[in-house]
């Protein structure tokens, strides 16, 4: 189903493998960099369309104030995006190529690890000191990996609530 997308990251990843001294877990930090790279130019827009919508936080809350029916408030909402030209759904499609490129990930790798070959040549399935064919029995890169999302996610949040801080501390300032 997804072999237009599985084909490529298959041979990228061989190449990859070939290329990093025949270390797996290079060769998947390598091509993990390379398709976040691909996905750039549909992130980026998606990442514009959310701080359009942020800044428009306050319009939207006075509109939800304002229109106590449903129906109203949808077309309200629909209005003033047109007038902003911002597109809601705009961020979807980045989450929808991410999902086939992940798709395409998991069987490039369970195809891999289940042969245990990478073009009729064994693999070295050793990443550091884990044994990437084999379950975790530790589960060291799951903590890690949860770790790692909840210290950007608190990254990020204080990141936005101080650009959402910034400009009420100028206008305090300013009426001062």
């Amino acid at each position: 189903m997804l072999n237009f997308l599985i084909t490529p990251i298959n041979q990228l990843l061989i190449f990859l493998y070939g290329l990093s001294g025949s270390n797996f877990g290079l060769a998947i930090i390598f091509l993990t960099v390379i398709i976040r790279l691909a996905l750039v130019p549909i992130t980026i827009p998606s990442l514009q369309s959310a701080k359009k919508l942020q800044a428009l936080k306050p319009q939207l809350d006075r509109l939800k104030k304002k229109h106590t029916d449903k129906q109203k408030l949808q077309l309200a909402q629909l209005e003033l995006y047109r007038q902003h030209k911002i597109n809601p759904a705009a961020g979807c499609l980045p989450q929808v190529a991410q999902l086939f490129v992940l798709i395409a990930l998991y069987q490039v790798f369970m195809n891999i690890v289940s042969g245990g070959q990478i073009d009729g040549q064994p693999i070295n399935q050793r990443f550091l000191w884990l044994d990437l064919s084999q379950p975790d029995p530790f589960y060291i890169l799951p903590v890690l990996a949860g770790l790692s999302q909840f210290v950007f996610s608190l990254m990020m949040r204080s990141g936005v609530e101080s650009h959402l801080k910034a400009p009420k501390d100028k206008k305090q300032k300013q009426k001062e």
